[in-house]
């Protein structure tokens, strides 16, 4: 009875993970599993790297660049932060050709653009340029529409069909059935727990203060947010403050 009691007690004041945590040890292995394949058709990793940070643990692969330091920038890494629910292998098809710059900037997708501008703004000192794919909150806000689909996307138990149609609803209407990055994206927005709060939009005032070469690259036709309002955020925010114009001109693309 007294262990009983005890193992309640602990129980009851244990700390969830600060950052998210996985629902059940099947559903991580199921993300495993899917990562796994996805990751097959990538290079070999020459390093693999756990660093510990104030959140837990962050895995990182580096893959070597056999032509590192023949196009200019010396053997300076290239940064890839993946999105929501994602991971390594959502670079797979980018890795290949990306091995062959030598230059170093960061390169974020969806919320991993959020992540990498963050990153400029409050540690730029090993940062030598940023390049933010079709980046999530930081341009323009998400769309209502997009934000009502998500909802029952989010939902853990509802079928995994309607994940699946949320994410080729973002990926422009592409079928994502039986693509293994699509089955790793499901399985982590089925089964990892976010405890952190919702990423705010980052201000136009803080965009200007980025002090850093930056490539936005804002997909004409994307449902994560009104393509020209977010190309409009960017001229504003970096064009007033451009030596160069014609260096910094803000264009979407198709």
């Amino acid at each position: 009875m007294i262990g009983l009691v005890a193992l309640v007690v602990v129980f009851g004041m244990r700390k969830p993970a600060p950052i998210g945590h996985w629902d059940n040890a099947d559903g991580q292995d199921r993300f495993l599993r899917a990562h796994r394949t996805a990751f097959a058709v990538l290079p070999t990793p020459a390093e693999t790297i756990d660093v510990r940070t104030d959140f837990g643990f962050v895995r990182v692969y580096r893959f070597a660049s056999a032509g590192a330091g023949t196009t200019g920038g010396g053997n300076l890494p290239l940064l890839l932060l993946p999105g929501r629910a994602s991971a390594t292998p959502v670079w797979a098809d980018n890795v290949p050709e990306l091995l062959r710059i030598g230059n170093v900037y960061t390169v974020g997708l969806s919320i991993g653009g959020w992540t990498a501008v963050n990153l400029a703004l409050h540690r730029p000192d090993h940062i030598a340029s940023m390049t933010v794919v079709d980046p999530v909150y930081v341009f323009a806000d998400m769309p209502l529409g997009t934000i009502v689909r998500s909802i029952p996307a989010a939902l853990p138990w509802l079928p995994g069909s309607w994940r699946d149609s949320f994410n080729s609803y973002t990926a422009g209407g592409v079928p994502v059935g039986d693509e293994p990055v699509a089955d790793m994206i499901e399985a982590g927005m089925q089964h990892y727990r976010l405890r952190l709060p919702q990423p705010t939009r980052i201000s136009k005032k803080r965009l200007g203060r980025l002090d850093l070469p930056v490539l936005a690259i804002i997909a004409g036709k994307s449902v994560m947010r009104d393509p020209q309002a977010a190309v409009e955020t960017a001229r504003r925010a970096w064009t007033s403050r451009c030596v160069r114009p014609k260096a910094c001109s803000v264009e979407p693309a198709d």
